[in-house]
């Protein structure tokens, strides 16, 4: 067995449970709300109906989608642990390695089939309620949306690796999202953050685009960025560091980061519990 048909079992038997039908109706209700309840006018003028409709969904999908796929994701090693199976799995032969590959593909192609069939309704919606769709923009933000999918994938299942046991990883994931989701913009404030320690700890002048870079740190922002910079159209006149095609590198980062750290904590976790 190698991480292929690892993947394929994670596939099967997260299909198979309520877990997938979960995901596939907060994504559809998600995508449902913005676009029948635009109204003709909308709030940001420089921005027709339809493009306001898809910038709602972006705003909703930041704060819901992030919890609908951690939990998909939290439990992916840790439930093989507890449960004993760990034992089995890792011994016929699969490598450690294999194991965390393999559930970050199987998982993320359960997050796939939901978020895609969700989105296909989503544009039969667009299509009724305003009469087109622009579907180059839309299958963009679908795609970028699934990455996003993934991203958070990969921080649930780095998550599951790193705690070692359903509990703290539950309390885990729960903290990865209150804080990357909610506390970012609302408690830390990371504009701010960043300009008291620039201007206040070390003297130096405002540099207003590196506090709004800092602010694109989190995978959320960075994705709301970059879908909106989609919708709107974008603008090529800020740093590279601020235009949108770069948050793509910020959530690989953000994808690369968690699974890494939690495949270097696994590979050397007792397997017993």
């Amino acid at each position: 067995m190698n991480w292929s048909v690892i993947a394929r079992k994670e596939f099967r038997d997260v299909r198979r449970s309520k877990t997938l039908w979960t995901l596939f109706g907060v994504v559809s209700l998600v995508l449902a709300v913005p676009i029948l309840t635009q109204s003709g006018s909308p709030q940001q003028a420089d921005l027709t109906p339809l493009e306001a409709a898809l910038s709602s969904l972006v705003t909703l999908g930041t704060l819901l989608f992030p919890i609908a796929v951690l939990v998909t994701s939290y439990d992916a090693v840790t439930g093989e642990l507890e449960s004993g199976s760990a034992t089995f799995l890792l011994g016929l032969p699969n490598t450690r390695l294999e194991a965390i590959v393999g559930k970050f593909v199987g998982r993320t192609a359960v997050t796939a089939l939901g978020f895609g069939a969700a989105f296909a309704i989503g544009g039969v919606l667009l299509l009724v309620k305003f009469g087109s769709v622009p579907v180059a923009t839309y299958v963009a933000v679908t795609a970028l949306t699934l990455y996003f999918a993934a991203v958070w994938t990969a921080i649930g299942i780095g998550i599951s690796a790193l705690t070692g046991s359903r509990g703290r990883s539950l309390a885990s994931a729960l903290g990865a999202y209150l804080f990357f989701v909610l506390g970012w913009i609302i408690l830390l404030q990371p504009r701010k953050l960043a300009a008291q320690i620039v201007e206040s700890m070390f003297g130096l002048s405002a540099m207003p685009q590196l506090y709004d870079f800092v602010f694109r740190l989190s995978p959320t922002t960075a994705y709301a960025f970059a879908s909106n910079g989609l919708i709107s159209g974008g603008s090529e006149t800020r740093p590279f560091f601020l235009q949108e095609w770069f948050m793509i590198i910020v959530l690989l980062l953000w994808l690369l980061g968690p699974i890494t750290l939690g495949y270097l904590r696994f590979r050397t976790s007792e397997l017993a519990r």
